[in-house]
């Protein structure tokens, strides 16, 4: 961590990125890094592949976020946030950015256990909750105030990232660093508000979609979104967010899996709770990862019902 605060302190142009199809947990830690950066006066940007999500829209009222990058912007530091490799941050972006930032010092700071190292100084902690998490750590290191907009920022992702401090990844250093955060403003509250109880409807009734459609293998549970779903109920994309979550709350299922067609690819998601399925070694057969308990996949040129075979196939014959 000393390296990258040395970095960080000696930088004047820094651009932050982070994973494509944006959650809490890599939006909140963006626009902390960004507010923190910019409260030491450097010059800051953030770029990424896809639109803030509307459910975040309240962390970019000063429409810092932005899917175009100037031409003529050339980046001393470059930080991935929450990316455990940099094609999650879009290979077209990538790729479009790839002059620019050619030059630019890389630092990759994550929580995912998956993640390759891929930066020249890299801070990696699978033990913490949230990238926000280890990036209140980080701020405390430069002996920096954290503002209000800041902690709340920090506190969303945290929130998110640990389903509301219910996930195994929480420890009491998690509940500390969030009371920290409200210390500092942060208002849990409103937070929780805007997050958890502002769902559309058109979610509403995709979630219900998925919870008719679970099928099981024993405590493994398994199902799917189409194309179809989000035209006939007019929803997002970015609605799938957490359904996954739901069918693992019912008694009896250990491991849930969703599957999620996006015009000709597929996400795949997968959940566990406890320690008898680790997701993040599930999802490495088909070339994915994240935590033990959280990780996700993609297919390419496929639908959901071939991508439904394959991952029966893989979760019929665990133990």
């Amino acid at each position: 961590m000393k390296e990258i605060i040395r970095i960080l302190n000696k930088s004047k142009r820094i651009l932050i990125l982070s994973h494509m199809r944006p959650d809490g947990d890599s939006i909140s830690s963006q626009k902390a890094l960004y507010l923190f950066l910019k409260n030491m006066g450097k010059e800051v940007n953030i770029t990424s592949r896809d639109n803030v999500p509307e459910l975040y829209k309240f962390l970019d009222r000063d429409n810092v976020f932005s899917t175009d990058f100037p031409e003529d912007y050339h980046p001393d530091t470059v930080v991935y946030l929450d990316s455990a490799n940099r094609d999650r941050i879009g290979k077209t972006l990538i790729g479009k950015l790839s002059r620019q930032i050619n030059n630019a010092v890389t630092v990759n700071i994550d929580h995912h256990i998956s993640n390759e190292n891929y930066a020249d100084y890299n801070y990696v902690d699978p033990e913490m909750s949230s990238t926000c998490e280890i990036l209140y750590y980080l701020f405390n290191e430069m002996k920096s105030a954290i503002d209000r907009d800041t902690a709340t920022a920090i506190l969303t992702g945290m929130v998110t990232d640990t389903g509301y401090f219910k996930y195994k990844s929480v420890t009491s250093s998690t509940l500390k660093t969030a009371a920290s955060l409200m210390d500092s403003g942060a208002d849990l509250n409103s937070v929780s508000e805007k997050i958890y109880m502002n769902r559309p409807l058109a979610k509403v009734q995709l979630e219900s979609r998925v919870l008719e459609r679970i099928e099981m293998i024993e405590d493994r549970a398994v199902s799917f979104i189409y194309n179809k779903d989000f035209t006939e109920l007019g929803a997002k994309s970015e609605y799938t967010d957490g359904i996954i979550n739901q069918m693992l709350y019912i008694r009896g299922i250990t491991l849930s899996v969703l599957i999620i067609e996006h015009g000709n690819d597929v996400r795949i998601s997968f959940r566990s709770k406890g320690d008898k399925y680790n997701v993040n070694d599930i999802a490495g057969l088909i070339d994915g990862g994240g935590h033990p308990n959280a990780s996700g996949a993609y297919m390419d040129n496929t639908d959901a019902v071939k991508a439904g075979r394959i991952i029966k196939e893989i979760i019929g014959k665990l133990e």
